[in-house]
């Protein structure tokens, strides 16, 4: 971080001392320009038209410095921006590493890419459920759901269905287990919803979803889907 504070500094001073030689040879080409002039009307035209050539030089090299002097000001706020980026991001590790709060995980996460961090809100959310803390689980389910985390809309979904931390909602816990499904969780994400699907709890019966839900939980290795799709196969050779 100090290496990154001296770099800033040494940019904008460049900046700066490249932005006053600007300055001041654009002072001095504007002061060739009227010379020149001044030259001319005078009767010397060879002297005056001298005076304009050195002025375009000076202006051109005039542009030259304003343009180091954008580009070392552009390297200032690049490093600059890149230092409270790492500053925040630190910060919210720091909160999330020490499980202080849902929302810097959840920042950490979206914000930073910080594919642990997305981890951690559901590891978070599951040890506050073994704890007992079921507002705090659903906390953390609820914001590890948000950043497209599989087991935390799962397992957030159990709560809507069991109303531990939340009032009970079937629908909302449906909608959670098919979120699940979709991110990847296909073992139990998938299966629930089927369940859901299967008894009409909370949406309207649909057997042959279900059975498709159950279908996938199956082929993840999900007993309790096995046993749902096996029953709904029996049942259809029966009839």
């Amino acid at each position: 971080m100090e290496d990154m504070e001296g770099y800033m500094l040494a940019w904008f001073i460049g900046g700066g001392v490249a932005a006053i030689f600007c300055l001041l040879i654009a002072l001095a080409a504007v002061g060739t320009f009227f010379r020149g002039i001044w030259s001319a009307l005078k009767g010397d035209v060879g002297e005056g038209f001298a005076y304009i050539v050195g002025m375009v030089i000076i202006f051109a090299i005039s542009g030259g410095a304003g343009w180091l002097a954008d580009y070392c000001f552009d390297q200032y706020s690049e490093i600059k921006e890149k230092k409270e980026k790492e500053e925040k991001e630190s910060e919210l590790y720091d909160r999330c590493a020490n499980n202080e709060e849902a929302q810097a995980c959840f920042e950490l996460c979206t914000k930073y890419d910080s594919n642990s961090s997305c981890s951690k809100l559901f590891s978070y959310g599951l040890q506050a459920k073994k704890d007992g803390n079921h507002q705090q689980s659903f906390e953390y389910y609820d914001y590890g759901c948000r950043a497209d985390n599989a087991d935390s809309c799962n397992n957030l979904g159990v709560l809507y269905d069991r109303g531990e931390g939340v009032s009970e909602d079937n629908h909302k816990a449906t909608e959670l287990y098919e979120k699940a499904c979709h991110l990847g969780d296909t073992e139990f994400g998938c299966s629930n919803a089927g369940v859901h699907y299967f008894n009409g709890d909370g949406v309207f019966t649909d057997k042959q979803k279900a059975f498709e839900l159950f279908e996938k939980g199956c082929n993840e290795g999900n007993e309790k889907a096995c046993n749902k799709k096996k029953a709904m196969l029996e049942n259809m050779f029966e009839n």
